[in-house]
């Protein structure tokens, strides 16, 4: 009964296909309409959106490192991986009075350091950020 307990904890956390932005529309979206906070090294850029139904996820999000600080693929993917299970770990949560309805928000972090940056320093960025999302987004 333990194993099938602890089972199911690791299948609720993850991070499927469903909660990611990848739709080309989606992520131009958040960069060129959203609002954005940086904590060093990592910018979050997001935006809201309306769902058509409740069973859509409330946060999409997509990681992305540039190109022209990384120039190496197998960093870029490293540093990538860093970010999404920082995000997986950490995901946001609204406290249940904040009544949110049909919509959602896409969010974009991206990695502005030109340094190959630890997982403690990617963690701790996230957790601020997500942190300072939540804070401005149930402010309004």
């Amino acid at each position: 009964m333990r194993t099938f307990k602890a089972l199911l904890f690791i299948v609720n956390n993850r991070l499927s296909k469903d909660h990611r932005l990848k739709s080309r529309k989606g992520i131009q979206k958040v960069f060129t309409g959203g609002a954005s906070i940086f904590v060093h090294p990592i910018k979050l850029f997001y935006t809201s959106r309306n769902r058509t139904d409740h069973k859509q996820p409330i946060f999409k999000v997509g990681v992305s490192v540039p190109k022209r600080l990384h120039k190496k693929a197998t960093t870029r993917n490293l540093l990538k991986r860093r970010m999404r299970e920082a995000y997986r770990q950490n995901k946001p949560v609204l406290s249940s009075d904040y009544n949110i309805g049909l919509k959602g928000w896409d969010l974009m972090f991206v990695l502005i350091d030109k340094e190959i940056t630890d997982y403690k320093m990617i963690l701790k960025s996230i957790k601020k950020l997500n942190k300072r999302f939540i804070e401005g987004i149930t402010r309004k």
